[in-house]
């Protein structure tokens, strides 16, 4: 089957039969398939029977899927609407292995430089200067909105009287508070706070549902993360007194912006399924069939949070060199660091069955019952209560591994930055597995049901 027949399934027409085991060293004499094997292989889905109302028959071959892309699923036979029409007589079938769920991309960092540094404060002069102003506050152009640091006090230049530095935007750090007496300096600004993390993502489940077109598998993602919280800004410094010689004090310095937070993890997929057959709507025969599950495919790693961007530094007060004993305004508060996004869990691991049946309804849980196989000896009589040939007929799957859940500390720039980001998300279920298991809600539901071995008695 070549891999560009089709990408779900070659289609076989009704009432068209392929027979293997022709062994070209003895004449083109018919033997068993273990002497002489006739392999259908190519794709992650090799054959398709749909609406077949005359019977057909696959005859010792072996159908051997490829291992499943990326968010795919494996499958080596198809069978929707086939009535009993569909016989596989010495025939084994492998699935290769569910296509790994893709990793969630990683959120976008707050920027790399620092916040905007608040404004130094006008040093204190002799009696004759202009009067000490104080340091504009932070600005952060990359996030505004409530990042603003505190402008800074002014300082006392008589009769003007110092003041105390404006507090950083939306509750952020305090103002320093202004020198009430002679010869005080102001005080320096608070921090602002850091920006609260974003919520990391649920982790996937290791369910799924129908692609309502092909019949196929199609597993779920987990949960992205939350973007964090910016950064407040720091306090402006208080403005200086007066000295003892009534010359001006220095005014306060700006406080620093907050940080910009950093961005959520986006989700992990889930891992795709490895089954041998599938069937929907129909009761296949099986006579001598061996069907070979491979491993379910690994769930997508979350993607992990974006790192915040560091605060601006507060403005430095300085004095006037010609003025080395006025009093110097307080120094800006330093901005908080935005916080971090959450980080994304990992996405679910794939499912693996030998016989997976599909109810054809999306919601009538009696419908299930239409979907089946029958194990049937070579006269066409049920042995379908021979545990032994079930045994035999249906080998168990392994399940998909989880994926592993985001984790923000871990990126250099958390590292870098000396920021602790919350906690890594968690990882991924493993998927279902077993001989045979069942979607219990068809096409067309949101998804197949919580526990993808019961099969609720039908």
């Amino acid at each position: 089957v070549p891999p560009s027949a089709a990408t779900d399934g070659l289609p076989v027409p009704s009432g068209v039969s392929i027979h293997g085991g022709y062994d070209p060293n003895q004449g083109w004499a018919r033997v068993s398939r273990d002497v002489a094997a006739t392999v259908l292989t190519g794709n992650h889905v090799v054959l398709r029977y749909q609406d077949i109302n005359a019977e057909t028959l696959l005859d010792e071959v072996r159908v051997r899927a490829t291992d499943a892309p990326e968010d795919r699923s494996s499958v080596g036979v198809i069978a929707i609407r086939v009535a009993e029409n569909l016989v596989l007589r010495n025939v084994a079938v492998f699935s290769g292995r569910g296509g790994t769920g893709h990793a969630g991309t990683d959120g976008a960092n707050g920027a790399n430089a620092r916040a905007g540094q608040g404004g130094a404060g006008s040093p204190g002069s002799d009696g004759n200067a202009t009067p000490s102003a104080g340091g504009a506050a932070g600005r952060n152009q990359d996030c505004l909105n409530n990042t603003q640091g505190g402008d800074g006090g002014r300082g006392e230049d008589p009769p003007n009287q110092a003041t105390d530095g404006e507090d950083g935007a939306a509750n952020g750090g305090d103002g320093g508070s202004a020198g009430a007496n002679v010869g005080d300096d102001g005080q320096p600004g608070a921090p602002g706070d850091a920006g609260s993390h974003g919520a990391n993502g649920a982790a996937g489940l290791r369910e799924g549902r129908i692609n309502p077109a092909t019949a196929v598998w199609v597993p779920r993602g987990s949960v992205a993360g939350v973007r964090g919280n910016n950064g407040k800004g720091g306090g402006g410094g208080g403005g200086g007194a007066k000295d003892a010689g009534n010359r001006p004090g220095g005014g306060g310095s700006g406080g620093g912006a907050g940080g910009c937070a950093g961005l959520g993890g986006q989700e992990g997929f889930g891992g795709g399924g490895s089954f041998a057959v599938s069937v929907m709507d129909g009761t296949l025969r099986l006579q001598g069939v061996e069907l070979f599950p491979a491993r379910g495919g690994t769930g997508g790693n979350g993607g992990s949070g974006g790192v915040g961007q560091l605060g601006g530094l507060g403005g430095l007060s300085l004095s006037d060199q010609s003025c080395v004993n006025c009093p110097v305004g307080g120094n800006g508060g330093v901005g908080g660091p935005g916080g971090c996004g959450g980080n994304a869990g990992g996405g679910g691991g794939g499912p693996s069955f030998a016989l997976f049946r599909i109810n054809p309804t999306a919601n009538n849980l009696l419908s299930l019952a239409n979907s089946n196989a029958r194990l049937e000896n070579y006269a066409g009589v049920s042995v379908n209560n021979d545990p032994d040939q079930r045994r035999l007929t249906y080998r168990t799957g392994d399940p998909g591994l989880g994926g592993d859940g985001g984790d923000a500390s871990s990126r250099l720039e958390a590292l870098n930055r000396g920021l602790q980001c919350s906690e890594a998300a968690v990882g991924g279920e493993a998927g279902y597995a077993g001989d045979i298991g069942c979607c219990r809600f068809g096409p067309g539901a949101a998804g197949c049901g919580d526990d993808l071995t019961n099969c609720g008695g039908q």
